[in-house]
């Protein structure tokens, strides 16, 4: 037992006559109840006073603070890619990319972020997959990979290609060698093939030429779930794959890349950001902003077009 423990009161009875004992359990009752307006009692018609009345008032919270505003919609101006992505600066803070290829020239902000591909290189892959074995198109594992980024079946479908400098070497030429596929991880906890050193700009040609190779993969960007569907998932007409991860510091590396279609084709498109904070939901969400902007700008100028055709 223990001693610490205090002794227990001794209680002390009072008698309270009936009338006053049954008024305060009322009240008392009527206070738990926390009515917003008056408790009325009734004390009987004998009693000298008919009523009694209690006013009870809900305890008012301090107030709370105000949620941080919704940034408005970028208002992106201008008559080429190049004073559109002038235009976007702001809404890029310093940290996001925008690579746009329309078939001879790539536009590219001024803000450059390079980083690892992340899951975007499951588009690649997916086609290397593809050329090896071209059963693989209809199978659960690439589209798994491409419309839910699974790892796993991403896994699968490097297995299948060999591995290793095999499976980096099938890799790096979907993607015409512009980036060199490691075939060991750099970081042993992530795969190798997601920390391809591919730039914003490479990207954007590259998904240029995807509707004329992309194949069953293109078609499956175009099927991305919905819970991904942030970034240039804001833009109707695009098909795209999204990656993301962090760096050594934990900051997360949040990118996406694929088409937009114009009056004269599609255009491929790149955007990649460490948000501020270096979460991935404000990652995510100044991804979205800046998509959402692009497309308004590409909506509003139909000057805006692609120049060439893959």
């Amino acid at each position: 037992m223990n001693s610490s423990l205090p002794t227990p009161r001794r209680s002390t009875r009072l008698s309270v006559s009936a009338p006053i004992f049954r008024t305060c359990l009322a009240v008392a009752l009527c206070v738990s109840a926390v009515a917003l307006g008056g408790c009325t009692i009734d004390r009987g018609a004998g009693s000298s006073t008919s009523t009694t009345t209690v006013t009870v008032t809900r305890q008012q919270l301090p107030p709370q603070p105000a949620p941080d505003p919704v940034p408005a919609p970028a208002e992106v101006k201008g008559n080429t890619f190049d004073e559109v992505l002038a235009s976007l600066e702001p809404v890029l803070q310093g940290v996001t990319e925008v690579a746009i290829f329309d078939g001879n020239t790539v536009h590219v902000s001024a803000t450059k972020q390079p980083g690892p591909a992340w899951s975007t290189i499951k588009v690649p892959l997916g086609m290397a997959a593809i050329a090896a074995d071209p059963a693989v198109a209809q199978s659960s594992q690439l589209r798994q990979a491409i419309t839910l980024s699974d790892n796993e079946a991403a896994k699968a479908l490097w297995n299948g290609l060999g591995a290793g400098q095999l499976a980096a070497d099938a890799v790096g030429a979907q993607i015409d060698h512009q980036a060199v596929v490691p075939a060991t991880a750099p970081r042993p906890e992530f795969s190798p093939f997601g920390q391809t050193p591919w730039t914003p700009e490479q990207q954007a040609q590259f998904a240029f030429s995807l509707p004329c190779t992309g194949g069953a993969v293109y078609e499956l960007m175009g099927q991305v779930d919905p819970s991904q569907s942030w970034g240039l998932g804001q833009i109707a007409s695009a098909r795209f794959k999204g990656g993301w991860g962090p760096d050594v510091d934990g900051t997360y590396y949040v990118r996406q890349f694929g088409t937009v279609d114009t009056a004269s084709g599609p255009i491929g498109v790149a955007i990649a950001t460490r948000a501020p904070d270096g979460s991935f939901e404000s990652g995510t969400a100044l991804l979205s902003q800046v998509a959402s902007a692009l497309g308004a700008a590409l909506a509003d100028n139909p000057g805006l077009v692609a120049t060439g055709t893959c």
